[in-house]
């Protein structure tokens, strides 16, 4: 197993995805002479392109979360508006910008939530520093990143499954009702089920996938048991990255809840097994 996979293909999204958010981020108009920094940062925010991704970056310079801003709209205007709807609204707007400039004008919110949100005195200029902008742009898309990783990983599964001369399908299996990953060779004629996972860091989800896929397991073994040899399924893990590396008990529980299990490094190991338990 190793700590960091390296995705090509994902690098060259990712990069992408960051020159095209920071196209949208950098800050081009100052609100005119004699502009309060309100004025500018309701501006800032008003750009019908990239209104959301600059709202983010403001949040990310601040110090503070996404997940806390939603609570703080909700305080705002009511539960049922979003950050895209308060952002076109020039009220909404221009409240928000009041907030993120000077959060302790928000009196009706606790001290201690005031104070997560501490924008830099020197914010206008950051917002116009490309190499800042791109550091703050890539912290926010890390989970992403980590996610098209895993969708990667899951990828490279496939491909040795196709050049090995199968197919393979994704969907819900109603033995374990659950989705698997990959199922070989079809869902109507399935014989091995893939359940791929790659975690860049450590996550509580984690100990819930090996619960669940010590269920899962559970309820193969049982379903195998019944039948013939050639009827039964064979449930493979594939999982990687330096999350799994260091949840070890975890770790362990997906390696001993299945058939087979591999890393992305041993795939080839994988293709040389599927004709010997491929229908």
């Amino acid at each position: 197993m190793q700590h960091f996979l390296h995705f090509p293909s994902v690098e060259e999204e990712m990069d992408d995805l960051i020159n095209i958010e920071l196209a949208m981020a950098m800050l081009t108009y100052q609100g005119g002479e004699g502009a309060t920094p309100e004025e500018v940062m309701a501006n800032y925010i008003s750009l019908d392109v990239g209104r959301d991704v600059r709202f983010k970056n403001v949040i990310g310079l601040s110090g503070g979360s996404l997940e806390r801003i939603k609570r703080i709209l909700a305080y705002m205007f009511g539960a049922d508006v979003s950050l895209s709807a308060a952002l076109q609204d020039a009220g909404m707007r221009k409240r928000l910008a009041r907030f993120i400039v000077n959060p302790n004008q928000e009196k009706g919110l606790p001290p201690f939530i005031r104070k997560e949100f501490d924008l830099p005195i020197t914010w206008q200029e950051l917002l116009r520093d490309k190499g800042h902008m791109s550091k703050v742009i890539r912290g926010r898309l890390s989970s992403r990143y980590a996610v098209r990783c895993g969708l990667a990983l899951e990828a490279d599964v496939g491909r040795v499954i196709m050049d090995a001369g199968y197919g393979f399908e994704k969907g819900r299996f109603g033995l374990v009702g659950k989705e698997i990953d990959l199922i070989a060779p079809s869902m109507k004629q399935p014989r091995i089920l893939v359940m791929s996972s790659y975690q860049l860091t450590t996550s509580s989800a984690q100990t819930q996938r090996a619960n669940e896929q010590k269920a899962m397991y559970a309820k193969i073994k049982a379903h195998n048991a019944k039948n013939s040899a050639g009827e039964g399924y064979v449930f493979v893990n594939v999982v990687d990255g330096g999350g799994w590396i260091a949840r070890a008990s975890d770790l362990e529980s997906i390696w001993r809840h299945c058939d087979y299990c591999f890393s992305h490094a041993s795939l080839g190991d994988f293709g040389k097994l599927l004709p010997q338990i491929m229908r």
